[in-house]
């Protein structure tokens, strides 16, 4: 692209055209950028910075050296059309997006060879980077992350937090306001990203630790089971959670629909089989005191 802005910049200090050919020229131009304009803002002010230092460093126009309206005209549409071919035809997303809906999970291999278990209703963004240089990823959701050691810092932020490693295997729980990170192997630091300077914590293997919206990290108690995360090992575990809420996780892991008949103050901690919903709800069930039922498709706790 700059080689290509460069010839045209040569091209039109060699061409001197009329008095009403440059607003002709110029109409063209902007007619063929409109598509760079609104894909991508940052290439369209390169492409208003050069118009605007052509206009200043342009000649006054002289009868002996004046080149025909057509011709002139035509060599700014021309080259402004394969500018935009070239612009998209060799243009590449910046970042890949994987997405998971209810009932699903999925499996990703970074081109750094790192690994990305994704939970139900996550989106990861993965920017795009070269050798040498970090490497960041956007989630919303639940993932499991296995780095590859490369020497380059592999970071997770979800707008408010982010985790940076060089190597490792951590879980990392961002939902509602609240983001969980547990470290299976290794060495994770978590931080809020709105305030680099603030306060951190460095988690080692077996330590977790959260992090709420405009607050600094805290510890939690330690990872209970090596099944953890519950999700990658047909469990579910439970901490202080209310009956509904542990009703929206079965809901969106499995694809299902709950209904609880009646509001419970009782929290739930502990662990739930849950390969299937029946077996989640089931447990839940035995746990709480309260008669699970089936009425057309849905669970009903009453």
């Amino acid at each position: 692209m700059n080689s290509l802005i460069k010839r045209l910049q040569r091209l039109l200090q060699r061409s001197e055209p009329s008095e009403s050919e440059p607003a002709a020229a110029d109409a063209t131009l902007k007619r063929a950028l409109n598509p760079v304009q609104t894909s991508d803002p940052d290439t369209h002010r390169q492409w208003a910075r050069l118009q605007s230092r052509l206009s200043a460093e342009r000649p006054e126009t002289t009868m002996a050296r004046r080149v025909p309206r057509l011709a002139g005209t035509l060599a700014f549409a021309t080259l402004a059309i394969a500018a935009t071919v070239v612009f998209f035809m060799s243009r590449e997303p910046l970042t890949d997006r994987y997405v998971t809906a209810r009932g699903e999970q999925t499996n990703i291999l970074l081109p750094d060879s790192s690994q990305v278990s994704l939970n139900h209703t996550s989106a990861l963004a993965v920017r795009r980077f070269s050798e040498g240089d970090p490497r960041r990823l956007s989630l919303s959701g639940e993932a499991l992350f296995r780095v590859q050691k490369n020497g380059s810092p592999f970071i997770v932020s979800n707008g408010f937090a982010e985790v940076a490693v060089v190597g490792t295997e951590f879980n990392v729980r961002s939902r509602d306001g609240l983001l969980e990170v547990a470290v299976l192997h290794g060495t994770v630091r978590v931080a809020r990203s709105s305030v680099p300077s603030g306060a951190a914590l460095t988690l080692t293997a077996g330590q977790r630790a959260s992090v709420r919206r405009d607050a600094d990290p805290v510890r939690m108690d330690d990872i209970p089971s090596p099944e953890f995360p519950g999700w990658l090992h047909g469990k579910l575990f439970l901490t202080r959670s209310s009956l509904e809420d542990a009703c929206r996780e079965i809901e969106a892991r499995f694809d299902v629909t709950v209904r609880t008949i009646a509001p419970s103050s009782t929290t739930i901690t502990g662990v739930l089989e849950a390969a299937s919903a029946d077996d989640a709800l089931r447990s839940l069930s035995l746990l709480t005191g309260k008669e699970l039922r089936k009425d057309h498709g849905t669970y009903v706790f009453e």
